[in-house]
């Protein structure tokens, strides 16, 4: 396996190399990482002591049994860009269970200005968060710390439900046009007033908030629909790189594609489709049609991966749509977001690890990685370039990094 992540690298690094001069508006950029985490500090966060790590730019592997903490250090990063779990758990549970409340402490640089983003959170109360000294809210928090996040286990981005795939269009949506925030949180609570109509079977209103939801709908699909757009020429792109450096990937990985679905069937006007499916709405008692109701469809040859890939394939192709949702953000905003990966290794083979590996020290992003300490002796016997990446264990509430990562050669 050694000598085929080694002898794997190499060929990415050159057709990397080889694709740059076509590909120059999109790839320059990526040689400086832009937005990295310099250093991150917590206390009181599960059964995590007092800690700081000082992270790679690039690749950062965090090893540890089951329940060491590596998935709360993941969450302490999230908490600063977003203010909540990406578990969606309340916060509260994420405070030791001896402590009172917990504390994150994020130092970054974007664009080689310096910030201090804190997060602090006291059972039963609110949240206090601070850019820079001054307080900040959750979109403050969004837009100066953009991060991206995907779990894999058992539940990853194939088999989780609809809302999974449809929150992670909306957050690369939101990270490429803020104003989209607003825009969905109207709908949102348009949304609400008729499902709370619906319920309670008062109808006399209902129309008006129909035709509300509907006028919000168009707006909404038109920005997935052109952000999608985008997305899928980039997931195209990716997926046309790794054949190109790679003739043994698998055939399910070479022809995935991702497809959108709105919410309501296509041939239908939103207006349409709330007018054939009223009846239902009053049987159901909630809205069945509309943008809570879209998906993202990940297939190969027609089929679901959903329903044929193994384990390997769904991280590949999960990580692909990732990686595309960065390039698109890098496009916009000519810096990358910073990647949080939870569990990669759950079910991936060798070949398949050396391919992830590599897609990920090519992406020149930021990144943090858990994984269980049964992959840290192979990780660390990989040659990977020791100013690229970096390695922690946490072991009994406590990191240490590890200093036996060799250079690549």
């Amino acid at each position: 396996m050694k000598n085929y992540v080694k002898h794997s690298r190499f060929r990415v690094s050159n057709f990397i190399r080889k694709k740059r001069g076509e590909q120059q508006i999109h790839y320059n950029a990526y040689a400086d990482i832009a937005l990295r985490v310099l250093q991150l500090s917590t206390t009181g966060l599960r059964s995590l002591d007092l800690l700081t790590v000082f992270p790679s730019p690039n690749l950062n592997f965090i090893f540890g049994k089951n329940n060491a903490g590596k998935t709360s250090l993941l969450e302490a990063l999230y908490l600063c860009g977003n203010a909540k779990s990406f578990k969606q758990t309340n916060v509260d549970s994420l405070i030791k269970k001896d402590k009172k409340s917990l504390k994150v402490l994020l130092k970054s640089v974007k664009f080689d200005e310096k910030y201090s983003i804190s997060y602090e959170k006291t059972l039963n109360t609110q949240k206090k968060a601070k850019i820079n000294d001054k307080s900040a809210n959750t979109f403050s928090l969004m837009v100066q710390t953009p991060l991206m996040c995907l779990t894999f286990g058992s539940e990853n981005l194939i088999n989780l439900p609809p809302e999974y795939r449809r929150g992670l269009l909306d957050t690369g949506l939101f990270h490429v046009k803020h104003e989209y925030y607003e825009i969905y949180r109207s709908f949102s609570n348009n949304l609400k007033q008729r499902n709370k109509l619906l319920k309670t079977a008062t109808y006399e209103n209902l129309d008006f908030w129909t035709n509300k939801i509907i006028e919000d709908s168009l707006i909404i699909n038109k920005h997935r629909d052109d952000y999608f757009q985008e997305l899928q020429r980039a997931y195209a792109t990716i997926i046309q790189e790794i054949v190109g450096f790679d003739k043994e990937t698998y055939d399910d990985i070479k022809s995935s594609q991702i497809s959108y679905y709105q919410g309501w069937p296509k041939d239908l006007s939103m207006k349409e489709a709330c007018a054939s499916c009223l009846d239902k709405d009053k049987a159901l008692k909630y809205s069945t049609a509309g943008p809570h109701r879209a998906d993202v469809f990940i297939t190969t040859n027609a089929d679901n991966i959903k329903e044929i890939g193994s384990m390997s394939t769904q991280i590949i192709v999960s990580l692909c749509f990732m990686l595309a949702q960065a390039r698109v953000f890098h496009v916009k905003q000519k810096y990358s977001p910073i990647l949080l990966i939870d569990d990669l290794f759950f079910g991936i083979d060798d070949k398949n690890l050396a391919l992830v590996i590599n897609l990920l020290l090519e992406s020149k992003i930021q990144c943090f990685l858990t994984a269980p300490d049964l992959y840290k002796e192979t990780i660390t016997g990989l040659n990977l370039d020791h100013k690229e990446t970096k390695m922690f264990e946490l072991k009994n509430g406590v990191i240490a990094e590890e200093k036996n990562a060799k250079k690549n050669i």
